[in-house]
């Protein structure tokens, strides 16, 4: 099986597969180029695009690595992984000009649909870590005099209880590095 899921065309099947799945049900505008299982049961994913309810980029990622811990809790929308890592990330989270919600907020939300069969409707994604290598985040509100708010680049982390339920995220963050736009530089939070 291992080897079928190693084959590039049936990764960029099972990719388009997946993300047109989750996008019809969810209402989302997921792509995933290249789904992949390696040889140890992980899972590769491969130049991932999130876009947010104005087209805009939320989050994209060159590659994301994992393993799934259940199956079962997938199907129950709860996505629970091992340890995560993630190259090449840019996550922008913006809060539109006249809107309280964040972009983040309301892509959330389109995952918290009633359904009788969940014990609970939030949208769970958790992780034991989360390792994020050379990547950006960018915060930005535009209903303020100046919409930049944090614009971090070449940032750098490791945490561990990575948890986000509903639209609230927590982390145990172990370690942080980070170059801001306004010459701050962390190397070692």
């Amino acid at each position: 099986m291992v080897l079928v899921f190693s084959i590039p065309s049936v990764q960029t099947r099972l990719g388009s597969y997946a993300t047109n799945s989750i996008n019809e049900t969810y209402g989302t505008a997921i792509k995933i180029e290249k789904v992949g299982l390696q040889f140890n049961g992980d899972v590769e994913l491969k130049n991932i695009l999130i876009r947010d309810h104005y087209d805009a980029v939320l989050i994209s990622a060159s590659e994301l690595n994992t393993s799934i811990l259940s199956f079962v809790k997938l199907a129950e929308n709860k996505l629970t992984f091992g340890a995560i890592d993630l190259y090449g990330l840019f996550f922008h989270i913006k809060n539109y000009k006249g809107e309280a919600d964040t972009n983040l907020d309301v892509f959330v939300a389109k995952f918290d649909k009633e359904n009788p069969a969940l014990k609970t409707n939030k949208f769970l994604l958790s992780s034991s870590e989360v390792r994020i290598h050379n990547s950006k985040f960018l915060l930005t509100d535009e209903n303020l005099n100046n919409p930049k708010v944090l614009d971090f680049h070449t940032l750098h982390m490791s945490a561990s209880d990575f948890l986000i339920l509903g639209a609230d995220v927590k982390a145990a963050i172990n370690n942080l590095s980070f170059k801001d736009t306004r010459g701050a530089q962390i190397q070692n939070l």
